[in-house]
């Protein structure tokens, strides 16, 4: 059952990248661990126009695909969406863009 769910949970995720690739759309991607870099890999995120945002000071000097990951007190706000790729921090950093004047959607 867990396997299943899973895999139901990452086909989700998979079309809502290929919707979003396919509108070409840029979007914000708020937290570079180890959740989206199994989204990178794994769906259709790579092939997407993304802006990469992280908090955590040694990421910042790092890039992904060859976008930099930048703090998100630099977050592009004029984005329409903003996926949240940190999922144990889903609610302080959806206060964080809502704080900051993110009015878009969260994925």
């Amino acid at each position: 059952k867990y396997i299943k769910d899973s895999y139901d949970i990452l086909d989700k995720r998979r079309e809502k990248f290929e919707k979003i690739l396919k509108n070409g759309e840029n979007i914000n991607v708020y937290g570079v661990g180890r959740e989206f870099h199994y989204l990178w890999e794994n769906t259709y995120l790579s092939k997407c126009n993304v802006n990469l945002y992280d908090d955590t000071p040694i990421k910042q000097k790092m890039a992904v695909g060859g976008n930099y990951i930048l703090s998100s007190d630099m977050l592009n706000l004029n984005t329409k969406s903003t996926i949240i790729t940190s999922f144990a921090h889903i609610e302080q950093m959806s206060k964080k863009l809502r704080d900051i004047g993110f009015k878009g959607e969260i994925i």
